[in-house]
């Protein structure tokens, strides 16, 4: 094939819409109704016999080439998560994926999504409480705040359970941007 460049606005949307293989899938700025306006796509009535792109929600395609070729009636829902790359691409090549990076669910199906998870880690408390406690006044009395507390000078040292209570977001996540996901699937 021979490109005669500068692309027109027309044969770079013709060449960019034909050659991109079917299961290709896009980030986007622009939302359903403006992707389906710039790329010729009709928003309603959708048909996935007969539409190139189809919105990553998890819609039904059946009779478009995506579901012939996985044999899967819908498209992946991708609304809300992030997307991450099996560990194996070519099923035909043996590869390592570097441990800081690799999917520890190594056998997960593509599309399948990963619940929410925090990586395991410790927050370690403790405390200890003392029966012999002078106040400024050579009492056993303690002030506190405005508080006044007596302590039992034959009351044994021990240790206390100590509570770290939970603190953060509704989720784990990093900075991130909302776009739009589409997949094609003709």
């Amino acid at each position: 094939m021979q490109i005669k460049l500068p692309l027109s606005d027309k044969e770079f949307s013709s060449f960019y819409y034909s050659y991109v293989p079917i299961g290709t899938i896009i980030t986007s700025y622009l939302n359903w109704t403006e992707f389906c306006q710039t790329t010729g796509e009709s928003a309603s009535p959708w048909n996935p016999g007969n539409s190139t792109w189809s919105p990553a929600d998890g819609r039904i395609v059946s009779g478009s080439q995506l579901a012939i070729i996985t044999k899967l009636e819908n498209v992946p829902d991708y609304r809300g998560v992030f997307m991450r790359c099996q560990n194996q691409i070519d099923p035909k090549q043996a590869s390592v994926v570097a441990p800081i990076q690799a999917d520890p669910d190594n056998s997960r199906d593509r599309s399948v999504i990963q619940a929410d998870a925090l990586r395991s880690h410790s927050h370690p408390a403790s405390g200890r409480i003392t029966g012999n406690i002078t106040g400024s006044n050579n009492t056993h009395d303690c002030s506190s705040g405005g508080d006044k507390y007596n302590s039992d000078p034959t009351f044994p040292d021990r240790n206390v359970a100590v509570t770290v209570y939970p603190s953060g977001d509704v989720e784990t996540r990093p900075k991130n941007a909302s776009v739009f996901f589409y997949i094609k699937i003709n």
